[in-house]
């Protein structure tokens, strides 16, 4: 038996159906185009404010646990040479530490043998979330000494520097900025509001204490690193607010934390950035 097959009604139906394998897949590609992976929620970390007077004058201080120890570290965080008073990405600055022991029995030694610490980015958005900005290593620069002694009642004070732009920075700002964008790309700093635009909220400082420990029992120092748990992190407020020159006249703008930004008109908002 012969069946009759209509072949206009053939193709018709086979073009219809292509149509639609095509739209269907633009439209894939389209909205796997829009998807962004998430970054750092702002609410789910305790940042330092250095924006404010109140954490520049008095500093802010953490304990931190020293692994099979006794004694804890105290170490008090202060901000120092910031632009214009404000915490911004771009700019260089530095941190000060104040570090002693709490807890510390009179019969033990405690010596710093090295304090290590990685700045980076903190973004809502995943391609720019923990670019590292800068890294610091200190240690004591002399052979006659074990390293530098700490107590409950002896401090050591340490100054570190973090540059805003360093060509490693940049770099990776690059990548973070263009993604996977294929073509070649061209190397630049950047100003401080295509970090904020990225979701940049804040700087995150992750720092490692090298320890040198001698109790009564021990026949020499041995080493323990502090600094380890993610709680030992800090997390320092960017300042939101970027003044721009507009036809001769400044101009004031405030960012979101997801990159959205807004004119700022009230002379009290100016004064976050002049202050």
């Amino acid at each position: 038996m012969k069946i009759k097959v209509d072949k206009d009604n053939v193709t018709k139906t086979l073009k219809k159906n292509f149509k639609l394998l095509a739209f269907t897949t633009a439209l894939s590609l389209m909205l796997s185009g829009c998807e962004e992976e998430i970054g750092t929620n702002i609410d789910s970390i305790e940042m330092i404010d250095f924006n404010s007077e109140n954490d520049i004058l008095s500093g802010v201080t953490k304990e931190i646990e020293v692994p099979g120890e006794d004694f804890k570290l105290q170490v008090k965080f202060n901000c120092m040479s910031l632009a214009d008073n404000k915490w911004k990405i771009t700019s260089d600055k530095k941190i000060m530490l104040t570090i002693n022991t709490i807890g510390l029995d009179k019969d033990t030694k405690v010596w710093i043998d090295n304090i290590h610490m990685d700045t980076s980015i903190v973004s809502t958005k995943a391609a720019m979330d923990g670019i590292k900005q800068d890294s610091m290593d200190d240690r004591i620069h002399t052979s006659q000494l074990m390293g530098f002694p700490i107590s409950d009642d002896k401090t050591f004070i340490s100054l570190n520097a973090i540059e805003g732009q360093n060509e490693s920075f940049i770099q990776g700002t690059v990548y973070g900025i263009n993604g996977t964008t294929s073509g070649s790309v061209t190397e630049q700093r950047y100003t401080e509001s295509d970090y904020l635009e990225k979701g940049v909220f804040a700087n995150k400082i992750s720092i490692v204490y090298g320890l040198l420990i001698q109790g009564p029992k021990d026949l020499e120092p041995r080493g323990v690193d502090a600094g380890i748990n993610k709680e030992d992190d800090i997390y320092i407020r960017v300042c939101d607010t970027v003044e721009t020159i507009e036809n001769g006249e400044s101009k004031y703008y405030k960012y979101n934390p997801d990159g959205t930004f807004e004119e700022i008109e009230n002379s009290s908002a100016k004064e976050k950035v002049k202050k």
